[in-house]
C-alpha cells in the first residue's frame, strides 16, 4: 500500500495484490490474490476482484472483476485481450 491509499472497513486483500498512491478500497472489498490498483483506482463497497486481475489507473469498479481480466473506464468495464501480432 503507497502514500495517500485508503482501505474500508472488512476489507480482504490476498497475496501478492498491490494498492498503488491514491487508491482507495470502500468497505467490503475483496482483491483476489496478484490483483493490481494503480493510483487513483476506486472500488465500491462489496465488489470483488478475481485472482490476477489488473485495474487500470482512475478506473471506478462497480461490478466483480473476473479472474485474470483488465478493466479501465470509469465506471470500469473489462478491455479485451490483447491479440498477438503475426
Amino acid at each position: 500500500m503507497h502514500v495517500d491509499s485508503s482501505i474500508g472497513d472488512f476489507c480482504i486483500i490476498n497475496a501478492n495484490a498491490s494498492l498503488d498512491h491514491d487508491a482507495r478500497l470502500e468497505a467490503g472489498v475483496s482483491v483476489g490474490p496478484g490483483v493490481t490498483f494503480p493510483g487513483t483506482a476506486t472500488c465500491l463497497e462489496g465488489v470483488s476482484s478475481g485472482a490476477g486481475a489488473v485495474v487500470g489507473a482512475g478506473a471506478v469498479v462497480t461490478k466483480d472483476v473476473p479472474d485474470g481480466a483488465t478493466v479501465a473506464g470509469k465506471p470500469a468495464r473489462v478491455l479485451e485481450p490483447r491479440q498477438p501480432r503475426e
